[in-house]
This record gives structure tokens, C-alpha cells and sequence, in this order.
């Protein structure tokens, strides 16, 4: 039990370790109170069968869900000094929202060319 537990409390941190301080500050003060257990329905933080449903919608819907409230949420999710990137950036953590992976490292020109010609010397040989 104590391994499932200190895993857990690992993966919460290592979450938390990517988001801004000023969203995690958000988050402790306004959507802690319901999203950290599920208080009447409320997805649970880092929950992603919770969140998945939720994330086929697309950002956009779930930010429109948080504007003008839903269900038992009011609108603005009881956080007033929030921006629409800042529930952005809340949700992406609450869900653990998938980020794009980053671009391919480009292949220089030059590595192409060297590439190129040892392709072609295989194919010469006999």
C-alpha cells in the first residue's frame, strides 16, 4: 500500500513540477476544493478516465464548460482573477493534457548529401 501511495504522490509531483507556480497557486485556491476528490462530479485532478470523456470535446468546449459554468461549477470555477489562458493551463493539468511532442531534430543538408552518396555506394557495390 505505501508503494502504490509514494508512487502516486511521485507522478502528482512530477506533474506538478511542469506547471507555472502562479496556475498551481490558481488551482490550490479555487479548483482544489472540488476537483481534488470529486465533489458532486467534478473530474478528479490527474484522474485521465475522469478527464478523457471530457478532453474529446476539445479545449475549447471545456474553457466555454468553465466560463459559463456546468453542472454543479459556477461559472469562472470560483476563480476570479483567472485569464482564458489560465484556465487553459488549468485544465491541461488537471487533465494531464497531452502536449504535442516536440519537432524532429532536422537533418542538415550536408548529412543528407553523406546519406545520399554512401546509399549509392552500396548499391554500386558488388
Amino acid at each position: 500500500m505505501y508503494k502504490v501511495f509514494l508512487a502516486a504522490s511521485l507522478i502528482a509531483s512530477s506533474a506538478a513540477l511542469a506547471v507555472d507556480q502562479d496556475i498551481l497557486d490558481k488551482y490550490n485556491n479555487s479548483c482544489v476544493n472540488c476537483h481534488a476528490t470529486g465533489v458532486s462530479g467534478a473530474p478528479i485532478t490527474h484522474n485521465d478516465q475522469h478527464w478523457a470523456p471530457r478532453l474529446e470535446k476539445g479545449l475549447s468546449r471545456l474553457l466555454i464548460s468553465v466560463l459559463f459554468g456546468l453542472n454543479a461549477m459556477p461559472a469562472g470555477g470560483l476563480c476570479f482573477n483567472c485569464s482564458d489562458s489560465d484556465y487553459i493551463a488549468l485544465i491541461k493539468y488537471m487533465s494531464n493534457y497531452p502536449e504535442p511532442p516536440p519537432p524532429p531534430e532536422e537533418i542538415e543538408e550536408s548529412n543528407i548529401l553523406l546519406l545520399l552518396i554512401g546509399h549509392k555506394m552500396k548499391q554500386s557495390e558488388p
